[in-house]
């Protein structure tokens, strides 16, 4: 049974590494913002701008917007203005269909 168990938590561990890794986001390159689904449609914009950041592209619901910024923090910015996850940017058009917006067409949206 020890040994089943162990060979089971190896095999987890090896299995998610590579997910993880990929996943994970790197300072200095463009980053998925993940906000609550329940949280007011600018809620990730707002989030991205409080670190710093400029919006590259964002869904159609608002829930995941993709971002970059100068210099280094931007990750840990992020999550102190209340993102709830911060990923590597490049799996966002591998998982969902997304909207491009330029920040002017953004302002004119809202209004």
């Amino acid at each position: 049974m020890r040994t089943e168990v162990i060979a089971c938590a190896i095999a987890a561990a090896t299995g998610l590494a590579p997910t993880v890794i990929a996943l994970a986001p790197a300072e200095g390159k463009p980053v998925a913002v993940i906000v609550a689904p329940w949280q007011p449609r600018e809620a990730a914009l707002r989030i991205t701008a409080a670190a710093g950041g400029r919006l590259l592209m964002m869904t159609s619901t608002g829930v995941v917007t993709t971002a970059d910024a100068d210099g280094n923090g931007f990750v840990g910015r992020l999550y102190a203005a209340g993102a709830i996850l911060v990923l590597n940017a490049a799996v966002v058009p591998a998982c969902l269909r997304a909207s491009s917006f330029e920040a002017d067409q953004w302002a004119k949206h809202d209004q």
